[in-house]
């Protein structure tokens, strides 16, 4: 009787483990990892607008804006970050997946910063009437 089991999944060695091409030095890494962090609390960024919707209506959007031009600058040098193949839970799929939060968080700051202006309209119209 044989040792090996004929179910068991067949094990890489370091010879067929795959390599990434992906090289880039520790800032990029650093950065990266805050534009991941950063779209994974836009539910946080969302709340923010809810509750405090002057500040967080302005706020919001503009770092979210700035984080978005992150994520196209490197999506464009690091081509394998945007790879739809890269497995569930790797670095890539997570960058991947941070650009549709990005967009909803600057989409979502856009609209309550907009309804805060709308809404004190009528209050700035009436101080200005009032105004000696």
């Amino acid at each position: 009787m044989t040792d090996e089991n004929p179910y068991a999944s067949p094990a890489i060695t370091n010879e067929e483990a795959p390599q990434s091409d992906l090289r880039m030095d520790e800032a990029d890494q650093k950065k990266i990892a805050a534009i991941i962090k950063d779209a994974g609390q836009f539910w946080v960024a969302i709340i923010l607008c809810v509750f405090c919707i002057g500040l967080g209506g302005f706020i919001v959007p503009i770092w979210y804006l700035v984080r978005l031009l992150q994520w196209n600058k490197f999506a464009k040098k690091y081509p394998e970050l945007v790879n739809p193949n890269s497995p569930k839970g790797s670095v890539a799929a997570q960058f991947r997946s941070s650009q549709w939060k990005l967009i909803v968080g600057i989409a979502f700051g856009v609209v309550f910063f907009l309804g805060f202006v709308v809404y004190m309209l009528p209050s700035v119209q009436n101080a200005l009437d009032s105004w000696p």
